[in-house]
């Protein structure tokens, strides 16, 4: 594996490691619904950053339908997700 790859490996685990904290922290100072906005808006960025870099702005028709359904279907677990975070003592720790 390539330092490169390595870094961008540490870097991700990094992130993610970031952002699951984040999401238990702010978990008890926000509602879940205000949550699952945040989460769902903060990831539009990211993604138009990675369509620019991709070259990529047209969605095929086929595309939208189950594209919508996925972030419909993201959107509800990350609810459930934020609310047992919310009512457990999983949360705490």
């Amino acid at each position: 594996m390539s330092a490169s790859a390595l870094a961008l490996a540490f870097a991700a685990a990094g992130g993610w490691a970031l952002y699951d904290l984040l999401r238990k922290l702010l978990a008890d100072r926000l509602p879940a619904l205000t949550l699952v906005a945040l989460v769902t808006l903060g990831a539009l960025p990211l993604l138009a950053v990675w369509a620019v870099a991709a070259g990529q702005w047209r969605v095929a028709p086929g595309y939208l339908q189950p594209a919508l359904l996925s972030v419909l279907l993201n959107m509800v677990a990350n609810l459930a997700y934020f609310r047992a975070l919310q009512l457990s003592p999983v949360s705490i720790t």
